[in-house]
C-alpha cells in the first residue's frame, strides 16, 4: 500500500497529527533536558539539601566531605540516659550507630540526572527555585546496641549495700571502730532501654531516655547495725588467747591484733538484727601471724625428758604435737572475743601424743640412781691433783635424756669432753702435771735427792666418760682416765743411790797441760746417771772436745804416733771410768786399751778414747741407778759408782808373755779377768787379752 492510500483512509491524517506533535514534544523535552543537564555540569543540582544543609552546585569531592561532616556531626550528638541519682551520656558511635553516608551521596548526586521525565522535571524545578532535603538515614549494629544497653544499664545499677562496721587502730595504737550506713539499691532494665534508643537514634539533636528501674532494699537495717557495734566493741575489750598443748607457740591475741583477725561481715540469710556478725577465717589469722609464725605454731610431740638445774634432775613431762587447724582457731577466737572474760582457750588441730609420758619416765629416773647432789671423786694416780666436782660442777657438765632398751626408757646420762675441758680450764694443769726428772747428788758423804715425780696424760673424753657413770653409781669415787708418764730418773730409782759401790783412781803429774783437759771431762760427766737397762756412752757424756767446750791441745797417741789433738790426754779418763765400771759389776760393752802401755794403768785393764772413733760403752744390767761422782785434783783424777751394792767382783790378771823390748816402753800380751757374783748367787767369769806394741820413744 502506498503513502497516498494511507492517507486516503478516514481518520489517519489527525492521527498522524498527534504522533508528530508527540514526537516534538519529546524532541524539544529531549533538546531541553540535555541542555540543562549541560548547564548542571559536574555538580549538584541546585536546590538539592542533605539533612538541611545546602549542597547543591558541589561538585562531587565537596559533596562528599559536606555529608561526611554532617554525619560526624549527627553521630557525635549523645544518647542521655538518666535515672534520678545518675545520668550516663555515650555518642551515637558507641552504640552501633552509624550513618548511611553513601546512600545520601548517591541520592544528592542522582537529582536531575536519574529518570527521563523525573531528572527533566528536577531541573526545570530547580530553575523556578524548587528545593529538596534528603533525609538523614542511619543503620544500627543490633548486637552492639545491646551490648551497650547492657553496660549502660549496670552502670546505672546499684547493687543495695549493708551496713559496715571496720576495724582498725587509731594513731595511739588503740582499737578503732567507724561505721557505714546500708543503701538501697536499682536494677535498670536493659531490654527497655535498648528498645527504646533503638526507635530514636535517628533525632537530629541530644536523645534524652529516662531508664525504667526497679528499686531494691537495703540488706541490712538500723538494728543490723547497732548490734554489729556492740558485738565489735565487745571483741575488742580484752586480749584473747589460744593456748598450745603441744610445744609450739601460743596465739596472743591484744585488742589490736584482734582488728586484723576479726572482721564484722555479712549474713543475708541471718535474722534480723543478726545480720552483720563479728566473724574471721583461717586466712586472716595466718595473714596476721605470718608464715613464720604459722610455722612456729606447728610442733613435733616431745618425749618426756629431764632438766639438769638447780641443783637436782628432775622430769620434764612430755608434750604433744600438733598440726594446727587455721578455720577452727579462728571460729574459736570468734567464740572466746563474745565473751565479757574468760577469753581463753585451747589451739585447735591434730594432735600426736609423745611416746614417753612423765609416769614411766619417773620411774626410769628413780631406778637410775642419778644424782648430782653428792660430789664426785676421781683420784689422780699420779702426782699430780685430785678431781672433785660438786653439785654446781656436776650441773654445769652432765647432759641427761631418756634412751630405749627393750621397749623400756632408760636414763642416759653424757658428759662432753669439750664441755669438761673449758670447765675444768685452769685446773687441768694440776690434773695433768708434767713428770719430774729426780735429781740426786753427794755432797759431804750424803746422798740428797730431789724431784723424780710423775706426771700425768689426762684422757678427758674418757674422764667425762668416768663423771657420766659415777653419778648413777652410789660409790661416787674412782681414778682419772688416762696414763702416768713417769720421769725417765724417778724418786724411787733415785732412792737406790745409796752409798759408793765403786770407784777408782788414776795418778796425775801436777803442772801438765793434759791434766785441765782431764778435769774439763770428769767435770762434764759428774752428776751423770745411768738408769737400769741403759747403756751409758762416755764420749756422749763428754761430748766433743773443742776449745769453745773448754778443751785445749794435748797428745794423743794414734796409729802408736804421738799427735797433739784437742782434748788430749782424757783417756785416763776413760781408763779411769773403765775400772769403775769393771769393780762396780755392770756389762762393760765396749772398750780398746791404748796400743802402747803406760805404767800408770793397769795392765789390759785401760781404754783410750776419740771423738766419733774410739768410745768406752757401758750397760748398767744392775736393778738400781747408778750416780757418777768424779773428782779431779793436781795429783789424780778420781770417779765413782753410787747406788745400791749388788754384785760382788773379784779380778784376776796374768803374767806378762811374749814380751818384745822398746826404747822406751817393751811391748807384750797379758790376760786378764773378773768373776761377778750377781745376788742370786750365780757367777759369771770375764776374759780378755790385749797385745801391746813396743815404743821407742817416751809420751
Amino acid at each position: 500500500m502506498d503513502i497516498d492510500s494511507l492517507l486516503a483512509r478516514p481518520g489517519t491524517r489527525p492521527a498522524l497529527v498527534v504522533i508528530a506533535v508527540l514526537v516534538a514534544v519529546h524532541l524539544v523535552a529531549a533538546i531541553t533536558l540535555v541542555s540543562l543537564r549541560a548547564a548542571t555540569g559536574d555538580q549538584v543540582l541546585a536546590g538539592t539539601a542533605v539533612d538541611g544543609e545546602d549542597v547543591g552546585g558541589l561538585d562531587g569531592s565537596a559533596l562528599t566531605r559536606a555529608v561526611s561532616d554532617r554525619a560526624d556531626e549527627r553521630l557525635a550528638r549523645p544518647v542521655e540516659v538518666a535515672t534520678e541519682e545518675a545520668t550516663v551520656s555515650s555518642p551515637r558511635e558507641e552504640l552501633g550507630v552509624v550513618a548511611d553516608t553513601a546512600g545520601l551521596i548517591d541520592d544528592a548526586w542522582a537529582r536531575g540526572r536519574t529518570g527521563f521525565y523525573t531528572a527533566l522535571g528536577q531541573q526545570l524545578g530547580a530553575r523556578f527555585g524548587v528545593e529538596h532535603d534528603i533525609d538523614f538515614r542511619v543503620r544500627v549494629d543490633k548486637r552492639q546496641l545491646r551490648a551497650w544497653a547492657a553496660d549502660t544499664a549496670d552502670e546505672l545499677s546499684r547493687e543495695p549495700q549493708p551496713g559496715r562496721v571496720h576495724l582498725a587502730v587509731d594513731d595511739d595504737g588503740a582499737p578503732d571502730l567507724t561505721t557505714e550506713d546500708a543503701t538501697d539499691g536499682l536494677r535498670v532494665d536493659a531490654g527497655h532501654l535498648g528498645v527504646e534508643v533503638a526507635d530514636r537514634v535517628d533525632e537530629p539533636g541530644l536523645v534524652e531516655v529516662t531508664a525504667r528501674r526497679e528499686d531494691l532494699d537495703a540488706p541490712t537495717d538500723q538494728d543490723d547495725l547497732d548490734t554489729a557495734v556492740e558485738a565489735a566493741e565487745l571483741a575488742l575489750s580484752d586480749d584473747v588467747r589460744l593456748d598450745n598443748p603441744s610445744g609450739g607457740d601460743d596465739v596472743e591475741l591484744a585488742p589490736a591484733a584482734l582488728t586484723e583477725v576479726l572482721e564484722v561481715g555479712f549474713d543475708a540469710d541471718a535474722p534480723a538484727g543478726q545480720r552483720l556478725p563479728v566473724t574471721s577465717d583461717g586466712r586472716r589469722l595466718a595473714d596476721h601471724l605470718g608464715r613464720a609464725g604459722v610455722a612456729d605454731l606447728a610442733d613435733e610431740p616431745r618425749e618426756a625428758d629431764l632438766e639438769v638445774a638447780d641443783g637436782q634432775v628432775t622430769v620434764v613431762d612430755g608434750t604433744p604435737g600438733i598440726e594446727p587447724d587455721l578455720d577452727a582457731a579462728a571460729a574459736l577466737i570468734v567464740e572466746l572475743s563474745a565473751r565479757p572474760d574468760d577469753r581463753a582457750g585451747e589451739l585447735p588441730g591434730e594432735t600426736e601424743d609423745p611416746d614417753l609420758l612423765a609416769e614411766p619416765a619417773q620411774q626410769a629416773l628413780d631406778d637410775s640412781g642419778l644424782s648430782i647432789a653428792d660430789p664426785v671423786e676421781l683420784t689422780n694416780p699420779s702426782e699430780g691433783a685430785d678431781l672433785v666436782l660438786d653439785t654446781d660442777d656436776l650441773e654445769a657438765l652432765i647432759t641427761a635424756g631418756f634412751t630405749e632398751r627393750d621397749g623400756q626408757p632408760e636414763v642416759e646420762v653424757t658428759v662432753d669432753g669439750e664441755d669438761l675441758t673449758d670447765h675444768l680450764d685452769d685446773q687441768l694443769d694440776a690434773l695433768a702435771p708434767d713428770p719430774v726428772e729426780a735429781s740426786v747428788a753427794v755432797s759431804g758423804g750424803t746422798v740428797e735427792r730431789e724431784g723424780g715425780t710423775s706426771g700425768f696424760s689426762l684422757d678427758i673424753d674418757g674422764t667425762a666418760g668416768l663423771i657420766a657413770e659415777l653419778v648413777t653409781d652410789d660409790d661416787r669415787t674412782d681414778e682419772l682416765a688416762g696414763e702416768v708418764d713417769q720421769p725417765r730418773f724417778t724418786a724411787e730409782l733415785a732412792a737406790t743411790v745409796q752409798e759408793e759401790v765403786s770407784s777408782f783412781s788414776t795418778p796425775l803429774t801436777p803442772g801438765q797441760p793434759r791434766n785441765a783437759n782431764i778435769a774439763r771431762a770428769v767435770e762434764l760427766i759428774d752428776g751423770d746417771v745411768i738408769l737400769p737397762g741403759e747403756r751409758y756412752s762416755l764420749n756422749q757424756g763428754i761430748g766433743e772436745r773443742t776449745e769453745a767446750r773448754g778443751f785445749g791441745e794435748n797428745g794423743f797417741i794414734d796409729d802408736g804416733e804421738l799427735v797433739s789433738v784437742v782434748g788430749g790426754g782424757i783417756s785416763q779418763v776413760a781408763t779411769t771410768f773403765l775400772n769403775t765400771a769393771w769393780f762396780a759389776g755392770i756389762d762393760l760393752v765396749t772398750f780398746t786399751p791404748h796400743s802402747q802401755y803406760f805404767q800408770r794403768y793397769p795392765e789390759g785393764r785401760e781404754a783410750t778414747l776419740a771423738w766419733g772413733v774410739l768410745d768406752v760403752v757401758v750397760e748398767n744390767d744392775s736393778p738400781y741407778a747408778i750416780l757418777i761422782v768424779t773428782d779431779a785434783t793436781d795429783s789424780d783424777v778420781t770417779i765413782a759408782f753410787w747406788s745400791t751394792p749388788w754384785a760382788e767382783v773379784s779380778t784376776d790378771m796374768g803374767e806378762r808373755y811374749d814380751v818384745q823390748e822398746g826404747e822406751a816402753r817393751d811391748g807384750f800380751s797379758i790376760d786378764f779377768s773378773r768373776t761377778i757374783t750377781e745376788p742370786d748367787g750365780t757367777t759369771r767369769v770375764e776374759e780378755y787379752t790385749h797385745t801391746y806394741q813396743p815404743a821407742d820413744d817416751d809420751e
